[in-house]
């Protein structure tokens, strides 16, 4: 009887264990449509700038046409900033909606760079919100 009982509490641990485990992997794979969008965001700025010579610099929005970007019909972050930092260096934000909304991703690029930038250097921010209550208006 004793052996079943042991048997049924490790059934039960591991069970807990690959939810647990299933659900970040689960949360991961949104959030890497999230990266990608920041890069798509950053390709557009550097498109942008080979053509105006300058960086767009945007609010939040879900969609700009001067970027060509339109994030509307985007699962998990549908709205994106760009604003420019005082080092001389822009900021992407990506907002997460509906299950990601207390996620926002941000990728700092410097706008002074001579030398093309190594998209493996980039380092995308993963900030999760704590009590984040959007307010509907």
């Amino acid at each position: 009887m004793k052996n079943y009982i042991a048997i049924f509490v490790i059934s039960v641990i591991a069970f807990f264990v690959l939810l647990q485990t299933y659900k970040m992997a689960v949360l991961n794979t949104m959030l890497t449509t999230g990266h990608v969008f920041c890069n798509v965001i950053l390709n557009a700025e550097i498109n942008y700038y080979s053509k105006h010579g300058k960086f767009k610099y945007t609010d939040k929005t879900s969609m700009d046409g001067d970027l060509m970007i339109d994030a509307r019909g985007d699962l998990f972050f549908s709205a994106f900033s760009v604003e420019k930092l005082d080092s001389g260096k822009s900021l992407i934000t990506a907002y997460g909606y509906d299950n990601l909304k207390n996620y926002i991703l941000t990728l700092e690029f410097d706008e002074n760079s001579k030398s093309e930038s190594n998209p493996n250097k980039l380092k995308i921010k993963r900030i999760k919100l704590k009590n984040y209550h959007r307010r509907t208006i």
